[in-house]
């Protein structure tokens, strides 16, 4: 899940007044319901809150939370509570897998019903089937659709020779069974995502294939999207599916680049993995904006809690110096990572010696230390979580630096400039990349005074090898629609990062480093690795071969038990040495919260505050 993380080394429980409920960090601290949680984030989503569409933390932490419901889900607590497990939402039981793993069979839960205006209309198992179908609908493009590959009968659909995929079958209204193409253990976890949760047909125009959701490919769904989780849109219930797609009224509750206004939906009924406690969550975005400014907002209790992965170190010094406010900051692991994404088919990057001088070069510890210190996460020597490999790889770093200062360093320097020598860029082998490619090398970051910080560092760490970047600030959501798009021949991403799909380390490689995943539209492949020659001349690159892992990843698939994990250790090592990405660090996550917040709970999959689950304190509006 693409994500900016950053977080905190432990868990930390906050107490309050004996006349206060208390904060916690686990399930069952006392809590009332009532109240508009408020908000505030400098990003908007990706793609308009459409659930085929968005791939990106913010989304996802919103439609678990609140506006969806999925066969499969989880319950908004951390790893110590069974965050990271997945539980049955709109499945009744855990889903019933052949002998073979080939056959799962998902039975549904009776009587449920989506939000207004479709109040009326039951969640059958039909509905996940078109959930499905619009995923690989090409206009919409699904960003993650390959997750969904294995399912017998997708590649007919893909291509137009079948209407339907055969390979999932409404039994009846309650029983959805899906046929695969190869043994996978995972399915539940893959239908815990946001993709697969159901769209309900259109009571008014019923033979519509893809139901409420018709006609909204190009724009999106997001702004007509019917609730099946405790809260919904503001306005829903306004919403008209019985005029043409053209002429509908979107939701009033969410303004592109402004606000989300999420509303207690009435068809929901108590379910066993959200409290949803906050009769609202109103989510106010200040795009671009510094987060130690919103950061103060929270301190003044105009707003709840920042939705953001990390704090400026200002602020982490004055929560945790106050005492009135030490109380209000939660530090969290999360298995995530930030890393800077080389595209390996642009010049120079195309060359394994610049990748592996840029990885000795980049301060990390530097770079830590603008992002917020410490707390912002653990330097990271090689690309997937420890904890997702168990541990198995805590010591292993191939271009570790004395005090991980890289080029600040004279060791880490000579390292990166002794690597430079070996590159056809370095044309008079002095280590320094002298080519016309190494000048104005365009690289995309995000706005922000720590943000900007850090990439004035990278950016001066990489000169001291010849490379010499021209950096662009971009706004979140505005800067990975850059990434995203393989068209673009983006050289340098310095800011992106990932969370897991669900947890293992397969989720790391498959989406972000697999040739087979790379997508036209959505793509998160940003370093290209593994694209084969077709591909890069299809996306005009001049560059016809680039390194690729596709072999070592499709070899570890199959592979079950703790040799799985070893064989997704030794494919780390791979990548890590070739170098396409530098990582930074093993992401921790800082929240901060406002003195009405009460039932603090931290949410594993999120990676962040769990709205569903969090309170305020008694008499909050």
């Amino acid at each position: 899940m693409v994500a900016i993380v950053a977080a905190g080394a432990m868990l930390v429980a906050a107490c309050s007044s004996a006349d206060e409920p208390s904060a916690s960090n686990s399930p069952g601290g006392a809590a009332v319901k009532g109240g508009t949680l408020r908000v505030v984030t400098n990003s908007d989503v990706t793609a308009t809150m459409d659930p085929q569409r968005e791939y990106y933390q913010l989304p996802f932490a919103y439609f678990r939370c609140c506006l969806q419901r999925t066969l499969m889900s989880y319950n908004g607590q951390d790893a110590a509570h069974d965050g990271t497990k997945v539980f049955p939402d709109l499945a009744s039981e855990p889903p019933t897998v052949s002998d073979d793993s080939m056959t799962w069979t998902f039975k549904i839960k009776p009587g449920l019903m989506y939000s207004p205006p479709l109040e009326t209309v039951e969640i059958t198992a039909g509905d996940f089937i078109r959930a499905i179908m619009r995923e690989f609908n090409p206009t919409v493009a699904g960003p993650y659709s390959f997750y969904y590959d294995v399912i017998e009968g997708v590649d007919a659909f893909k291509d137009g020779s079948s209407d339907t995929i055969s390979g999932m079958t409404a039994i009846d209204d309650h029983t959805l069974e899906i046929k695969l193409t190869e043994p996978i253990g995972d399915l539940d976890y893959r239908f815990a995502m946001a993709a697969t949760g159901p769209i309900p047909p259109n009571p008014d125009s019923p033979d519509d294939p893809l139901g409420v959701a018709q006609g909204h490919e190009d724009e999106g769904y997001g702004r007509f999207f019917v609730s099946s989780g405790p809260y919904m849109f503001e306005g829903s219930e306004n919403m008209d599916f019985s005029v043409p797609a053209d002429q509908q009224k979107p939701v009033t509750g969410y303004k592109p680049k402004r606000s989300l206004l999420f509303v207690r939906n009435p068809s929901w009924a108590q379910d066993d993995l959200r409290k949803a406690y906050v009769d609202a969550v109103d989510i106010q975005m200040e795009l671009g904006e510094d987060g130690a400014v919103l950061q103060k907002k929270v301190q003044d209790d105009e707003f709840d809690t920042e939705f953001a992965n990390g704090v400026a170190p200002e602020t982490l010094q004055t929560f945790e110096s106050d005492p009135e406010l030490k109380d209000q900051i939660f530090k969290n692991p999360s298995f995530g990572n930030y890393y800077i994404a080389l595209n390996t088919a642009v010049p120079p990057f195309d060359d394994e010696h610049v990748r592996r001088a840029v990885n000795f070069a980049v301060n990390k510890e530097g770079w830590r230390r603008f992002s917020g210190g410490e707390s912002s996460g653990i330097i990271a020597g090689h690309f997937v979580p420890d904890g997702l490999l168990d541990d198995q790889l805590v010591d292993y770093n191939p271009f570790a630096t004395p005090n991980n200062a890289g080029a600040d360093s004279p060791e880490g320097l000579q390292s990166a400039m002794d690597e430079m020598k070996q590159s056809k860029y370095d044309t008079d082998k002095d280590g320094l990349c002298d080519a016309p490619e190494c000048s104005g090398v365009l690289a995309i970051g995000v706005v922000g005074t720590q943000s900007e910080a850090a990439d004035a560092l990278i950016s001066d760490n990489l000169a001291k090898v010849g490379v010499e970047l021209n950096l662009k600030s971009l706004e979140n959501a505005t800067a990975y629609n850059k990434v995203f798009d393989p068209k673009a021949h983006l050289p340098v991403a310095t800011f992106v990062g990932w969370l897991m799909d669900w947890p293992e380390a397969f989720t790391f490689f498959y989406a972000t480093m697999y040739g087979k995943s790379i997508l036209d539209q959505y793509n998160t492949n940003y370093t290209m690795i593994g694209a084969t020659p077709e591909q890069l001349k299809k996306y005009g690159y001049s560059v016809t071969t680039v390194p690729s892992i596709d072999a070592d990843l499709e070899a570890c698939i199959p592979v079950t038990g703790p040799e799985r994990v070893t064989c997704f250790a030794n494919l780390d090592k791979k990548l890590t040495e070739l170098g396409v990405v530098v990582p930074l660090v093993f992401s921790q996550n800082v929240n901060i919260v406002s003195s009405r917040v009460t039932n603090y709970t931290w949410s594993a999959f999120d990676s962040q505050t769990a709205f569903d689950q969090v309170a305020l304190v008694a008499g909050s509006d």
